[in-house]
């Protein structure tokens, strides 16, 4: 088989946790969600499947889930809460 060689934000993104980053280049926030829980530990529910959907695009620092949380809201135009113990994240009106 080929191999392809990375460059730009795919590089970026494959190797940003050298650099104490998570960076996510374009992805949905559907395949971006298992990756907070891998790598803040961060479970979100989005009850929204539009906003599921939503392209996100964000470089947060790994040592701090506030940071992630918050590139996170601006990258999907959305907002964190809670309802009860439950993380959510809604669509902003």
């Amino acid at each position: 088989g080929k191999v392809a060689a990375l460059s730009g934000p795919a590089l970026d993104e494959a190797f940003g946790w050298a650099d104490q980053k998570f960076v996510v280049n374009n992805k949905p926030l559907s395949a971006v969600l298992p990756l907070l829980v891998r790598w803040y530990g961060l479970e979100i529910k989005v009850p929204d499947a539009a906003l599921r959907s939503r392209p996100i695009t964000m470089t947060a620092p790994l040592e701090s889930s506030r940071a992630a949380i918050a590139e996170l809201e601006k990258a999907a135009n959305a907002q964190f809460g809670y309802e009860g113990k439950t993380m959510t994240l809604t669509a902003k009106p």
